[in-house]
């Protein structure tokens, strides 16, 4: 019985701690933060290019440029998550 009783409150302890991380992590901690990820794939007779744009903070972030060197666009918001 008292191993029974041990073993739950390991498991209660661990879940909690689990969780508790968990919503640490998962909460912004920036007004403004943006995650890039991008790709440039050149073939023969082409360049290939790819951006994601991943608003991470708290707030939206506006009036965005992004340059793929001979060609830019803009993008006016993006909200975030």
């Amino acid at each position: 019985m008292r191993a029974i009783i041990i073993m739950v409150a390991g498991t209660v302890v661990v879940v909690s701690t689990l969780v508790v991380l968990y919503i640490l992590t998962s909460v912004p901690s920036r007004n403004y933060s943006l995650d890039v990820d991008a790709m440039k794939d050149e073939q023969s007779l082409f360049v290939n290019s790819r951006i994601i744009l991943t608003n991470t903070g708290r707030l939206p972030l506006t009036h965005i440029l992004v340059d793929f060197g001979n060609k830019s666009e803009s993008i006016s918001e993006i909200l975030p998550g």
